[in-house]
């Protein structure tokens, strides 16, 4: 089978050689994508449901470190395994688009000042992509 997108012209436009469009990161592409980011999304769960929470982020080593913007969410987040993924829309051209996830514990910090709202994740599972090549345009209304 083919992979193609349509590009604006109607065109297909074939995908890469392997048939995708996406092509998986390795864990240290996926760091480097993740230094850079500042704001990302943090998937946690509430009374068994699922919730998003937007949050800034910056990486430290592996460390990715958490600002939630409220010690009330801190509390809550604190101790448990949440996930959080940032990307890009890839809007400049191919090979901009990209997507990473971490998941892992968070806990607050130790070592960084005692500001209630910052917490550290530790990763245990890092994994991502980038686009092999633009995305089609939408088309325009009629």
């Amino acid at each position: 089978m083919t992979c193609a997108a349509i590009d604006k012209e109607d065109r297909a436009v074939p995908c890469d050689a392997g048939g995708l469009r996406r092509r998986p990161l390795s864990r240290e592409e996926c760091l480097g994508r993740l230094r850079l980011g500042t704001v990302a999304r943090l998937a946690r769960t509430e009374g068994a449901l699922p919730r998003i929470e937007v949050v800034r982020y910056s990486l430290i080593g592996d460390t990715i470190v958490i600002d939630t913007g409220s010690e009330a969410l801190a509390g809550k987040l604190a101790g448990h395994i949440v996930a959080l993924e940032s990307g890009a829309t890839g809007a400049d051209g191919p090979g901009d688009a990209w997507s990473v996830c971490a998941v892992g514990a968070v806990a607050h910090p130790h070592r960084l000042a005692a500001d209630g709202s910052v917490l550290e994740m530790y990763p245990s599972l890092v994994d991502g992509w980038v686009d092999t090549q633009r995305a089609p345009d939408p088309p325009s209304p009629a």
